[in-house]
């Protein structure tokens, strides 16, 4: 081959290359490619994300009683998330085992104890004249409401203590929920040792029951008054339980990004309707036959996807990695 025959075809493969850099791609690829890398509008999802986070950022940003209905309905998307992942099954397992073990206990002194305690702060009335039988149907309903909080509070303290004892659990049910939640395989983490971890993680929920206790104790005391003190203590009692079984379970998250403790009540008091009603239906859940023994790990899960959404709309937050 000539010199010149070889120059002419060198310039055409290099024609060719030109050719391919400068032409245009397809016009949907660059729309993709630029809603790829474009900022995420308000409530919207980033690529992989699950709706579910969606939807719960709407929420954050709606109305108080957008906030309360999707908080109070979070357990249920949060067992929906499990049935549609049944890998997490495995994790399940302890806890839910610790949470039988908790309920027997606390049947068992329900069943024992729980009339005697009422009839010992209000003792039943005789029957009589027109008042005393009024008296004593006041009594009687009061006695079904007392029977009933005390059953409502007890699975709360259930709850309560068991988030301490399954605690190493929740830490990993958590994890694994968040990368299914943000569709990645890894999240952002303390950076310290499974023990380490651990540990700082049973400290905060230490803390956490204990603050519940110090606050449920006086609310409790207000039964020492018949009738409107029972009423008194029933309804601050569950507002009480509503807010820190939100923080309890949102808890494995904020710990997990390094959220001092005061944060973390900052957290859940700024969206009370938020937060306070994934704690009602989490504690509505106790109530409902089977699902009560699966209420722990939901807890987890929803608590979770609640932890991601409230750090995400605090002002400067960085998304998470």
């Amino acid at each position: 081959m000539s010199k010149k025959s070889a120059y002419y075809m060198a310039n055409q493969e290099s024609d060719k290359q030109v050719d391919v850099d400068v032409r245009m791609p397809p016009i949907g690829e660059a729309l993709g490619e630029a809603a790829l890398v474009s900022p995420a509008g308000e409530g919207s999802s980033a690529p992989g994300e699950h709706a579910l986070l969606k939807r719960l950022r709407i929420a954050r940003d709606g109305s108080p009683r957008a906030q309360a209905i999707a908080g109070g309905l979070l357990p249920l998307h949060a067992l929906r998330l499990l049935l549609a992942n049944l890998k997490l099954v495995p994790l399940l397992i302890i806890p839910v085992l610790i949470n039988m073990a908790l309920f027997a206990v606390s049947i068992y002194f329900l069943v024992q104890y729980a009339g005697q305690g009422v009839e010992w702060l209000w003792a039943k009335p005789a029957a009589g004249g027109a008042l005393e039988q009024v008296v004593l149907v006041l009594w009687y309903v009061v006695y079904v409401l007392a029977i009933l909080v005390s059953v409502a509070l007890s699975y709360v303290i259930v709850l309560m203590l068991g988030g301490i004892l399954a605690s190493p659990f929740h830490d990993i049910l958590s994890e694994a929920t968040e990368k299914i939640l943000l569709g990645t395989e890894e999240v952002q983490g303390t950076g310290l040792s499974f023990l380490v971890e651990t540990l700082r993680s049973l400290g905060s929920n230490i803390v956490i029951v204990l603050i519940y206790f110090s606050l449920l104790i006086p609310v409790l005391m207000l039964n020492l008054i018949p009738g409107l003190g029972t009423i008194a203590a029933s309804a601050l009692g569950m507002m009480l339980s509503a807010y820190f079984v939100g923080l309890e379970y949102c808890d494995p998250l904020l710990t997990r990004r390094n959220t001092p403790v005061k944060r973390k009540f900052g957290l859940i008091r700024e969206h009370i309707w938020f937060a306070g009603a994934f704690g009602l239906g989490t504690n509505f859940l106790l109530l409902v036959p089977f699902l009560n023994f699966l209420c722990m790990p939901i807890a987890v899960m929803g608590g979770t996807a609640m932890g991601i959404v409230l750090l995400e709309g605090e002002e400067g937050a960085e998304p998470p990695q």
